[in-house]
Parts: structure tokens; C-alpha cells; sequence
């Protein structure tokens, strides 16, 4: 049986200043009125607060549409976002440099495809770890030969919210977000998108999933965005720019459940953000 636990990829230099950090805050909605100071923080000062979900860039770089998986036959727009995991080690600064090393945690055959988890953690220029990542993507029709192994179901999700919230997002929502350089002619290619089975470009699921956290946080803790912990997060169907997606949340402020829907279809589910519980 292959083994896919050994690090394949090369360790991968990273910097950003307040001008990414503002681009990142506007790309995913930031902020939602002129008149709210909490969000202004995020894009209108020249140390602007960080969004935690900022960190998620981090993993982009060792994307399995950039460096192709040994033994594995497939192009870069079979690559399918199916969830992701963010953990952060401490508030994220306005300006940053460091180092990201990724490694693959399990790869397996599924129905659609093959099913891949790859971790990334992040240290800063010091060498201490301030993210990690894990991505779970799907490559469309391709075969491995290792059978996948699931993992144990979640005991913790609950049905009905506590609260719900609407969240709009912007026609141009994909093209604003692809400046933080995810540039994949999905979200912004109609022809690449009807090729990929879509009427139109879709949404990144980064972005999405990053708005709602946003929102999240924003309505929790009153936009204390240190507070961010750990996010979880499964992306179900994607969403198109200019819809309107309805966020519903429970659970204690340390660990909030959240799904997300647009219209009776859900786009995110199994959802938690972890804040420190003083929040």
C-alpha cells in the first residue's frame, strides 16, 4: 500500500503588509457599513486589524492545482474544495513574514474521485507557529488504488439554530477575492465555468466560508476578531456571486455550530469557530 505521510513538498517563503491585509478585508466583505467603526478597523487604518481567516492564504501556495500529486493522473480544474480546517496560534499581526511547511495526511479513493487531506503550519520570521492548515479536496475522477478511510463521524453537530443571520454577497464578490491571488477561471471564466457543469462563475469557497466566520465573529464578540480560535468547516455546494446567504449559529460562544444555506440548499456545513472562552 502507497504511503503518503512522508512531506513532498518544497518549504514555502510568505510576507504581507497592511495593503494585502485591506485587500484581503475588502475581498470578503469588509466592511459592511461606513458607519461601523469595528469593521473600519479592518481596512482604514495603517495598522489594520487582521482578519483571523487571513491566515487561510497560507495553504495556497502547495494547492494540488499548482503541484501535482505523484502518481495521480488528473488537470487542475478536477481540484474540489470539500472543507477545510483553520487553527491559529495567536492574533495575526498587519505585517508578517515567515515559512509554511505542508505535508499529506491521507489519500483515498472515493465515488467522485479521490479524497485528499494535506496540513500546512506556518511559523513567523521567528520560528514560532502561528497557523495550521488543513485542506480536504476531492480530484474529480482520478484514482489513487489506496482505499479511503473515513473518518469517525462527528457526534457533536445539532439540528435548529439559536439565531440566524443574512449575509449578502457582491456580483463582483469573485473578482474582488481573486486579488488575494486565487486566480482559478472558475470563479471568474463563464466558459470555464459552463465547462465545469455551472451556469455562471461561482464563488471561492474560501471566500464564502470566510464571510460567514466574519459575520460570525463580528455579531458574537463585537468584533473582537483575536478572540478567533479554530475554525471547521465542510463546503457542500458553492455559492454564486450576488446571492444572499442565510447563516444559522448555536451552541455556547466558545464553540458556535453554523451551517449556511442560499434559498433550501446548503452551502457550508458541519461549521465550528472556537473563540477563547473570555470572549
Amino acid at each position: 500500500m502507497k504511503r503518503w505521510s512522508e512531506p513532498i513538498y518544497p518549504i514555502a517563503q510568505w510576507e504581507w503588509g497592511p495593503a494585502e491585509v485591506r485587500r484581503y478585508a475588502l475581498a470578503v466583505g469588509a466592511p459592511r457599513s461606513p458607519m461601523d467603526d469595528g469593521d473600519l478597523r479592518l481596512v482604514m487604518t495603517d495598522q489594520p486589524d487582521v482578519l483571523p481567516t487571513f491566515a487561510m492564504l497560507l495553504a495556497d501556495a502547495h494547492s494540488l492545482r499548482y503541484i501535482p500529486l505523484p502518481g495521480i493522473d488528473y488537470a487542475p480544474a478536477d481540484v474540489i474544495y470539500a472543507g477545510h480546517e483553520l487553527e491559529v496560534f495567536r492574533p495575526l499581526a498587519s505585517t508578517e513574514s515567515g515559512t509554511s511547511y505542508s505535508r499529506i495526511i491521507s489519500v483515498g479513493d472515493v465515488r467522485s474521485g479521490v479524497l485528499v487531506q494535506r496540513e500546512t503550519l506556518s511559523r513567523d520570521v521567528a520560528g514560532e507557529p502561528i497557523a495550521r492548515n488543513v485542506v480536504t479536496s476531492v480530484i474529480r475522477g482520478a484514482v489513487s488504488g489506496v482505499p479511503n478511510r473515513p473518518s469517525s463521524p462527528r457526534e457533536d453537530e445539532v439540528n435548529g439554530h439559536d439565531q440566524e443571520l443574512d449575509l449578502a454577497t457582491l456580483p463582483q464578490q469573485a473578482l474582488l477575492y481573486a486579488q488575494t491571488g486565487d486566480d482559478n477561471p472558475l470563479h471568474w471564466n463563464p466558459e470555464t465555468a459552463r465547462a465545469a457543469g455551472f451556469e455562471r462563475p461561482i464563488l471561492h469557497g474560501l471566500c464564502s466560508a470566510a464571510m460567514v466566520t466574519r459575520a460570525i465573529i463580528g455579531h458574537v464578540t463585537g468584533h473582537d476578531w483575536s478572540a478567533f480560535r479554530r475554525l471547521s468547516v465542510r463546503f457542500t455546494s458553492p455559492v454564486v456571486p450576488g446571492d444572499t446567504i442565510r447563516i444559522g449559529i448555536s451552541g455556547p460562544r466558545s464553540a458556535i455550530r453554523f451551517t449556511a444555506s442560499v434559498g433550501s440548499r446548503e452551502v457550508l456545513s458541519a461549521g465550528l469557530i472556537e473563540l477563547d472562552r473570555g470572549a
